[in-house]
């Protein structure tokens, strides 16, 4: 599966064209591939029709579609050393190993102060990593149970919020982190069976 932004800032930047020739080799699994916006509920549906979300970025500012799989339930498959690694940890996650590439010293035409770099995933070691997640299945429904649960816990809109009020307190001098925020508990039973019904 997978899921191409062309209808967003990225239009006239997929990977189309690319897909489609490995979809005409005769000894190609089947790739079901999307472009196509889509709602918050298809969206969901999507990540809980995977098994594992696999994200090699070269360059990302935080990567909320990681944090949004994690949330569903499905463990992830990210770039190592770029901006996912604040929450994806061995528990949830595997990290391919990468190497800084420099890209040149402009962008977009204009100049910057120094050569600007992205992470290249290397393409062998996602390969490893896809083939194991393929051959552990009890791993990656442990790490997506693990995922859910560190998510569901630590990267609310409440625990945000209170970050948020605790930084604005230290600068302003007031206490607005001192109200008190309703954190809902996470039912772990409730989670493991979502996720043993799904795998069923």
């Amino acid at each position: 599966m997978i899921k191409d932004a062309g209808g967003s800032l990225y239009k006239g930047q997929t990977s189309a064209q690319l897909v489609q020739q490995w979809q005409s080799q005769p000894n190609t699994p089947e790739i079901v591939y999307l472009d196509q916006s889509l709602t918050d509920a298809e969206l969901g549906a999507l990540y809980r029709a995977c098994d594992v979300f696999v994200s090699p970025y070269r360059g990302e500012g935080f990567s909320l579609p990681t944090l949004e799989a994690l949330a569903c339930g499905l463990p992830v498959i990210v770039t190592g050393g770029g901006a996912t690694d604040d929450f994806c940890d061995e528990e949830i996650s595997w990290r391919i190993a990468s190497e800084p590439r420099v890209i040149g010293s402009t962008l977009y035409g204009l100049e910057l102060p120094d050569d600007a770099t992205v992470l290249e995933p290397n393409g062998e070691h996602l390969t490893a990593l896809m083939q194991q997640a393929a051959r552990e299945p009890e791993t990656v429904f442990e790490k997506g149970l693990r995922g859910a649960l560190k998510i569901g816990t630590n990267w609310t809109w409440t625990h945000t919020t209170h970050q948020v009020l605790t930084r604005l307190d230290a600068l302003c001098g007031t206490s607005l982190a001192q109200i008190p925020l309703q954190y809902p508990a996470l039912d772990e039973d409730a989670i493991r069976r979502s996720l043993s019904e799904k795998r069923l």
